[in-house]
């Protein structure tokens, strides 16, 4: 038996790849995902095996439910209400219009009651997995954490083909790249690249056809914050070229403004340059991210000693553009959200003369 029909809600658009604001980049990729994973209603086949022993989620009122619990349900699933099923609903339509206190006490109260009714494992993953996403943009990430966890948990018995590594079902892989997002939250970027890492390799490995962009993007910024933009600029130029192969210029555009400040970073200054420079002459570009690279070629022409077109460039930045270049004074802005590389941060200090 199916579960029950769910609300669909559309993906959120206009998300940014920009490294140093995964919250943004993730949004579309929550919302898409957890609607999508509820209303296809997962189809994981059913296992009496405990896989995590002790491994918990929360229900509502301090109380809990286990992995394990789930996992050797006898019985078969008992019939929803229809004021269960309208309670989920409501859950996903709160979420959607960011009402997010109200929808992680739904979510709270909807997966109390499918685990109580014993129902299938795909609709309590999804309920899981969507409270996660709703506790993530209320920042509330060791919360997060655990859900993931244990949604992760719910899905290991079968979730990869152990002969080949490889996903049996899509959203096996996609619950590490929720954990990954977790990860960042609270600053943890190699377990972030761990989780996106083996999501990848899940999906095939390498950085080629079969591999979501997205991914490429994240562990790339993760990998910024390691210091590895070695390793950054090849998930850079992989996610460019797998979005264009695509048609998606714009995240394509995105992708490889990243890739120009981790080229410029690795000592690739001419090419980060051209990159730039091409980058800021094409239309489409989101106004922001043409801003922070003007600013960031105003940085590299003081560095050389060409302060008229830095000025050129900053010009650009602060008067032809709607975003406005305020934020760019704000150094621990610009190393610490905005994640820009030291090779570019230090003259753009010196530039406006800030210590």
């Amino acid at each position: 038996a199916r579960g029950p029909a769910m609300v669909t809600l559309p993906p959120r658009s206009g998300s940014s790849l920009r490294a140093g604001s995964w919250q943004m980049a993730a949004s579309g990729w929550q919302r898409s995902f957890a609607s999508v994973l509820v209303a296809a209603s997962l189809c994981l086949p059913p296992t009496q095996q405990a896989w995590a022993d002790g491994v918990s989620f929360a229900t509502v009122d301090g109380r809990s439910a286990t992995v394990e619990q789930v996992l050797q349900a006898k019985g078969g699933p008992k019939e929803l209400s229809e004021d269960d099923i309208r309670g989920v609903q409501q859950a996903f339509l709160a979420f959607d219009a960011k009402q997010l206190k109200t929808a992680k006490a739904l979510f709270s109260k909807g997966i109390e009651k499918w685990v109580e009714l014993q129902r299938p494992r795909d609709e309590i993953v999804a309920l899981i997995m969507a409270r996660g996403n709703v506790l993530v943009d209320l920042k509330q990430f060791d919360a997060a954490l655990t859900d993931y966890d244990s949604a992760i948990a719910l899905m290991e018995p079968d979730g990869m083909i152990t002969e080949t590594g490889l996903a049996r079902y899509k959203e096996f892989p996609n619950a590490f790249v929720q954990r990954g997002l977790a990860w960042e939250g609270k600053a943890k970027w190699d377990l972030a690249v761990e989780d996106y890492s083996k999501a990848i390799d899940m999906w095939g490995g390498g950085r080629g056809d079969g591999i979501n962009p997205y991914v490429l993007t994240f562990r790339g910024n993760a990998l910024t914050q390691l210091g590895e933009y070695g390793r950054a600029v090849k998930d850079y130029e992989a996610a460019s070229d797998r979005f264009l192969s695509m048609r998606d210029k714009q995240n394509a555009a995105e992708a490889r403004a990243n890739l120009a400040l981790a080229l410029y970073e690795v000592g690739q200054t001419e090419e980060a340059v051209k990159i730039m420079k091409s980058l800021v002459r094409k239309a489409g570009m989101a106004d922001e991210r043409s801003v922070d690279l003007h600013v960031a070629l105003a940085s590299h022409y003081f560095q050389e000693g060409d302060r008229s077109s830095a000025d050129q460039e900053f010009n650009l930045a602060c008067y032809a553009s709607k975003t406005g270049c305020s934020k760019f004074y704000d150094m621990d802005w610009v190393q610490r959200i905005r994640r820009w590389p030291p090779s570019l941060v230090a003259p753009l200090k010196g530039y406006l003369g800030r210590s």
